[in-house]
């Protein structure tokens, strides 16, 4: 029986921990899309990084400071790909005016945590493995200021 209690204690803290992930995310989302008048561009950054990437997220960024857009959301889950792409991605990210967000689902690996790592603010709702090839951290929920610093 108590087993059977744990059980049932376990699923509902993982779920309320999930939730509040959850509101978390759409509280900040929301913030953003009704703080200014704006639209709010979103990105996918999936798979492959490749040489194409950085035109099409140039136009997007030219686009999104053209129609005075509230932010620029990057849905990153990649291996990476090549570098010199994603070091092109980093500094049109970097040059933008609009606020930068990358919201990592799953993973930013190689490529990926440099892109990640170049947008004003990084989210995730669940755990997320972030850094380079043999270097990958784990983190649980949001980011640790200290990791970050490892990993910049």
């Amino acid at each position: 029986m108590f087993d059977v209690l744990v059980h049932i204690m376990n699923y509902l803290v993982n779920f309320g921990v999930k939730f509040r992930r959850l509101f978390q995310i759409i509280s900040i989302i929301s913030s953003v899309l009704f703080a200014e008048d704006g639209p709010v561009y979103h990105v996918p950054i999936h798979g492959t990084i490749d040489m194409g990437l950085p035109h099409y997220i140039q136009r997007v960024v030219d686009e999104a400071a053209e129609h005075n857009a509230q932010a620029i959301i990057f849905d990153i889950d990649t291996f990476g790909g090549r570098v010199d792409a994603a070091t092109q991605i980093k500094d049109i990210i970097l040059d933008s005016k609009v606020t930068t967000i990358a919201f990592i689902n799953k993973r930013a690996i190689s490529a990926g945590a440099l892109i990640s790592l170049s947008c004003d603010s990084i989210f995730s709702l669940s755990t997320i493995y972030i850094g380079v090839d043999g270097f990958q951290v784990p983190i649980l929920n949001s980011l640790n200021p200290f990791l970050v610093h490892i990993l910049n």
